[in-house]
């Protein structure tokens, strides 16, 4: 049976035994897990996150890329707070620079996004989409 077909509760338990046992991971080991399980390409967040503070805690450096991938697309405390922990732990200057660099993207979209939803709702109250104009404009003309 295939890793990907096993239900996502199983992977994390499967996943958590691994992180409760990293002195039994060799190299050998690790890249047999990441390369027959590819779990560096990704499963859900919560087996992703996993995947990566095992690999964070290993030290292995292959996964920095995916690691900074992963903090990009997530916001979420539960799953970034331990990864930024381990990716400190691993290679604090790398950490503190992304973290810089990344701290108000998602601030800075949603404030965008916000006032851009803002201002489009004004537009659109004030003004009505063309096949509307024309059947109100319409039912006013038979109206007098």
């Amino acid at each position: 049976m295939e890793f990907k077909s096993w239900h996502t509760n199983v992977k994390l338990v499967f996943l958590n035994y691994l992180y409760t046992n990293l002195d039994r991971i060799d190299n050998n080991i690790y890249e047999l897990l990441r390369d027959k399980l590819n779990l560096h390409n990704g499963y859900n967040v919560e087996v992703s996150a996993i995947w990566l503070e095992i690999c964070l805690a290993l030290k292995k450096s292959d996964i920095i890329e995916h690691v900074k991938n992963f903090l990009s697309c997530n916001g979420r405390m539960k799953y970034i707070r331990p990864i930024y922990f381990k990716f400190l732990e691993y290679d604090r200057n790398t950490a503190v620079e992304f973290f810089k660099e990344k701290k108000y993207f998602i601030f800075n979209f949603f404030f965008i996004f916000t006032y851009f939803i803002f201002f489009l709702i004004l537009i659109i109250r004030y003004c009505y989409h063309s096949i509307c104009q024309r059947i109100i404009q319409a039912k006013f003309d038979a109206s007098f």
